[in-house]
């Protein structure tokens, strides 16, 4: 009951804000590994970036007591959530009343026992990429989700013209997948990861994004240079989901660092406010 009323306070902010609202749920990067090396990928578009395969990873039981303690609904994303191993693990054991949605690209291959799939409240959202897919094999995931009666949508980014895009993906998936929503490359529309020029912002944020070893960061490119954390949630209690920072790097940010609530006030040097 709480969840479905702030689902709709959220709406209806947004409804009438005309403005992003944070969804009040949790992601978690299981692991930056991936299959794909995606040219748009907007973990590879930091500069600084380590390397992501370099972090450590937290077991399935740590993240299980986090989703937990939090008592808030799941985004599980990467990197690859297919690539973590104990992925199924977390699904089956998590609170059943929290809503997970797993973002994949839909390419490592599905084996094994897939009856963890069918959980209440689990979802898929494919990120499908033609020029790096594996385009058999993520048919073939597709089936099996069809298969299990799995709720999934798929999305493409579009990095080469909304129509070619759309004919290569009927090309390439036929009938299989009649609706694929196109979302235009974030690295296109947002300023903060323009790389014109460095800028000092007081950044506000209102999101939950939570490293493979536990580490809570304000955005993605701090989290793929590995830089002034928050919280572990690994062994420290979780604070609040709104932070304001200094940042000097408005233009470098990871496309993604703009979306959701979110907003930049331009500082000039020698200003330092923090709240």
């Amino acid at each position: 009951m709480k969840r479905k009323l702030n689902h709709l306070l959220r709406y209806l902010k947004k409804r009438f804000s005309g403005r992003q609202v944070f969804d009040e749920k949790v992601r978690a990067y299981l692991t930056l590994r991936c299959n794909l090396n995606c040219e748009f990928c907007v973990n590879n578009h930091v500069d600084g970036g380590k390397n992501l395969t370099n972090y450590s990873l937290l077991g399935a039981s740590e993240w299980i007591r986090i989703f937990n303690s939090l008592e808030r609904d799941i985004v599980i994303t990467g990197g690859e959530p297919f690539l973590y191993k104990e992925l199924r693990n977390i699904v089956q054991r998590v609170n059943r009343k929290l809503e997970i949605t797993i973002y994949s690209n839909l390419t490592v291959p599905i084996k094994g026992d897939t009856s963890w799939l069918k959980r209440k409240g689990l979802s898929i959202y494919g990120s499908y990429h033609p020029l790096y897919s594996n385009n058999k094999a993520f048919l073939e995931n597709i089936k099996i989700l069809k298969q299990l009666n799995v709720k999934f949508s798929i999305h493409a980014i579009d990095v080469m013209g909304k129509e070619k895009l759309e004919h290569i993906c009927k090309e390439n998936l036929g009938d299989e997948i009649p609706d694929i929503t196109i979302d235009e490359d974030q690295r296109e529309i947002y300023d903060c990861a323009s790389k014109a020029s460095r800028k000092k912002v007081r950044c506000s944020r209102k999101i939950i994004l939570i490293a493979p070893d536990g580490n809570r960061y304000q955005c993605v490119s701090r989290m793929a240079r590995q830089v002034d954390p928050f919280e572990n949630l690994a062994n420290e209690s979780f604070t609040t989901a709104r932070r304001i920072v200094i940042c000097n790097d408005y233009g470098y940010c990871a496309p993604c660092d703009g979306v959701g609530e979110t907003s930049f006030t331009f500082l000039n040097e020698g200003d330092n406010i923090e709240k």
